[in-house]
């Protein structure tokens, strides 16, 4: 059964491929360019997920389940769910334009992280359909170490936030080390918690799986937007 998990990196997206949880092999990563490269690769696995809003907003107004998802986190941690911008939002071109949207929509993310945010949220909803979302979900990261950890950990750009999350996924493979060397090697293209997001992603997808009446996901009403996409978030 292979599982998949996607996460934005500068190089465009990483992708953890694994079989199974606990890894009996380490799982195979890869750099995708864009999202259709994304679903090429993952075209065999039975659940992608990925840290990217899926399902719009049709208004103006903010997704219930990104709201819901920043109060489940504490301090600034809780800045990481991005608010899920409106396709008016996305339709931006000036970077002017942008920058007056990025802290009502994309969660006051600097002005150069929210374009790069942009352009990947149009990449997925350019290709999602409400058949390919039966098997690529919507994750996010923070929500995910904060229920391994029962708490919500430091920020990952501290020393303590990025010890806390290579903890918890040294009990998810013995190859973790392994893993962080490929990232290192991968340059400019890979940051080290883009990796370890990337990884804990797998956790998520495996969940979904085994879980499929009760998974852990934040949902919100109305539960789908007008292309007929559900708007939760999977942990």
């Amino acid at each position: 059964m292979l599982i998949a998990s996607g996460e934005v990196c500068h190089g465009g997206w990483v992708v953890a491929v694994s079989e199974d949880l606990p890894y009996v092999h380490p799982p195979d990563m890869y750099v995708c360019r864009n999202f259709q490269g994304v679903l090429r690769l993952t075209t065999g696995c039975k659940m992608l997920v990925v840290d990217i809003p899926i399902g719009l907003p049709d208004g103006s107004e903010p997704r219930e389940c990104d709201v819901l998802a920043r109060r489940q986190l504490s301090g600034d941690v809780a800045y990481s769910v991005v608010l899920a911008p409106s396709r008016r939002a996305l339709s931006l071109e000036k970077h002017k334009g942008v920058q007056q949207e990025s802290g009502r929509q994309f969660g006051g993310h600097p002005v150069d992280r929210v374009s790069v945010l942009r352009d990947k949220i149009c990449e997925v909803d350019d290709q999602i359909d409400e058949q390919l979302q039966s098997r690529v979900r919507q994750f996010h990261p923070e929500l995910t170490w904060a229920r391994l950890a029962t708490r919500s950990l430091p920020p990952k750009g501290t020393k303590e936030g990025m010890m806390a999350r290579h903890d918890l996924l040294m009990g998810e493979t013995t190859s973790l080390e392994s893993l962080c060397d490929w990232g290192r090697s991968t340059g400019r293209c890979l940051r080290l918690h883009e990796l370890l997001d990337a990884l804990v992603g797998l956790r998520v997808a495996k969940d979904i799986l085994l879980h499929p009446g009760q998974p852990q996901r934040v949902a919100g009403h109305p539960q789908q937007n007008q292309k007929g996409l559900r708007m939760e978030i999977y942990y």
